[in-house]
């Protein structure tokens, strides 16, 4: 069994595509949180407008009853003579109706707080589900030509040489022909351990 860890031709350019890969997630990072962000302070604005217009409405309401209470002959809006005047005859809001306003208004939105933890949750699936389709989609970069010969599973020659390699040359399609593998060939005996050496001494082996 064979076991390829690393080439070192290729170390730069795996590093580059990580360093690529990377960039991409922090701008996508910065982007869910500003957006996120956005959706807050659009949130807490429209709540306070809403508000402040149903309690201006509320004080209207109630300033309106209070008026009419005093030219009806009561000392004020809380006294006990414009507690008895009904509705029809001095319409209008009571100051426990303030209260009320202010208390169903904040529990309207109140299920708005929970906006931003689905829309986060929402952002989340639907990059995995970007991701998986690319995953799906993705082809590899290396793929045999229609002529390429059958790789033979014994070697009728040499039966103590597992693996042979005459004469590779071998870089990715991104890569330019300068870099990867020049005219690489050395053999592997069977029950051996073959090293290979990148330019930074690191271990690069077969066994």
């Amino acid at each position: 069994m064979i076991f390829l860890f690393l080439l070192a031709s290729c170390k730069r350019y795996e590093r580059q595509r990580f360093g690529e890969s990377i960039s991409k997630y922090q701008q996508g990072s910065v982007n869910v949180q500003a957006s996120l962000s956005f959706l807050n302070i659009t949130q807490k604005l429209i709540l306070q407008i809403c508000l402040a217009l149903s309690l201006s409405l509320a004080t209207m309401g109630i300033r309106q009853r209070i008026d009419c209470c005093v030219a009806h002959g009561c000392d004020s809006g809380v006294s006990e003579c414009c507690q008895a005047i009904d509705h029809e005859t001095c319409p209008g809001m009571e100051v426990g109706d303030f209260v009320a306003v202010f208390t169903y208004t904040v529990q309207l939105f109140q299920p708005l707080n929970f906006l931003g933890t689905v829309y986060n949750a929402i952002v989340m699936a639907i990059v995995d589900l970007t991701n998986l389709s690319q995953l799906l989609a993705q082809n590899p970069d290396v793929e045999d030509t229609p002529d390429a010969m059958i790789m033979p599973q014994t070697n009728d020659e040499e039966e103590d040489i597992a693996v042979e390699f005459d004469n590779v040359y071998f870089h990715y399609p991104t890569q330019p022909a300068s870099k990867g593998l020049k005219g690489v060939s050395f053999k592997m005996r069977r029950g051996t351990t073959t090293a290979i050496v990148g330019p930074t001494g690191k271990f690069i082996g077969f066994h």
